[in-house]
């Protein structure tokens, strides 16, 4: 089915899933809000991204999503820059540390925290954001991306 005109935030987009997915959606017409917390990878992805559609379809915005005011400023001016509900929520932003696997003896308070505080309290903040009240069009969707490093033990 054609995304056409369709406005479509993606978490994670300037790498791996979520920049391969932003891709797939600007070829098929959507209108973009990408945000990464990257900004380098970030900008070099709009400029990716905008020859696959057009410049004026796609917005991108520096984001920590740890963050409740810079998530819910990021789909507030997503809408109001594209001055429409948003049709579609790709939450592919995710943080697989470096120094993983480690035995658990050997992982700091604050090396745990970080990855909570990312891959499962940022996505609730962005989802948060996301079910308010008049910010999704009637029908949309919104798809969460996790690894399947939560599935199996280390």
């Amino acid at each position: 089915s054609s995304l056409a005109n369709k406005l479509i935030t993606v978490t994670g987009a300037a790498s791996g899933i979520g920049l391969s997915t932003a891709r797939v959606l600007a070829r098929r017409g959507a209108l973009l809000s990408l945000a990464d917390y990257n900004r380098a990878s970030l900008s070099k992805a709009h400029a990716e991204l905008a020859s696959l559609s057009s410049p004026k379809n796609i917005i991108s915005t520096p984001l920590d999503i740890r963050s409740t005011a810079s998530v819910r400023d990021w789909i507030s001016s997503t809408r109001k820059h594209f001055s429409r509900p948003i049709n579609g929520c790709a939450n592919i932003a995710g943080f697989h540390p470096l120094w993983a696997p480690k035995n658990i003896e050997d992982i700091t308070d604050e090396e745990f925290d970080e990855i909570i505080q990312i891959n499962t309290i940022g996505l609730f903040k962005c989802l948060r954001a996301q079910l308010a009240p008049g910010t999704l069009s009637s029908p949309s969707s919104i798809v969460n991306v996790g690894s399947e490093s939560g599935l199996i033990g280390f």
